[in-house]
C-alpha cells in the first residue's frame, strides 16, 4: 500500500485534519451527505448510485468464498432481485 500525495483532495478540505480516507473524498464525501441530512437539501449521490457502487464488491466477496463461482449481480431494481443467494 502507498499513501497518495494528496493531489485530489478537494480544495475546501485539503487544511483539514480530518479529511483522510481515500485522499480526502470518504470525508468530503460524509461531509456532503451529513449536510444535506441537516439542511433537507439533496444528497450528493442517490441510494441507487450507491448500491451500483457498492454492490459489485458484496457480489465479489460471496464469490471469493463459494471458490470464484460466478455469480449473476441483481440489483433492487431488478424484478427477479431476492435477498437470498
Amino acid at each position: 500500500m502507498a499513501e497518495l500525495d494528496g493531489r485530489w483532495m478537494p480544495p475546501a478540505y485539503e487544511k483539514n485534519p480530518k479529511a483522510t480516507g481515500h485522499d480526502g473524498m470518504d470525508y468530503a464525501m460524509l461531509d456532503h451527505f451529513f449536510e444535506a441530512v441537516r439542511s433537507g437539501g439533496e444528497a450528493p449521490i442517490s441510494v441507487k448510485e450507491g448500491l451500483i457502487m457498492t454492490l459489485p464488491g458484496i457480489y465479489a466477496e460471496e464469490s471469493a468464498k463459494r471458490g470464484g463461482e460466478v455469480l449473476r449481480m441483481r440489483y433492487p431494481w431488478d424484478e427477479d432481485w431476492k435477498t437470498e443467494w
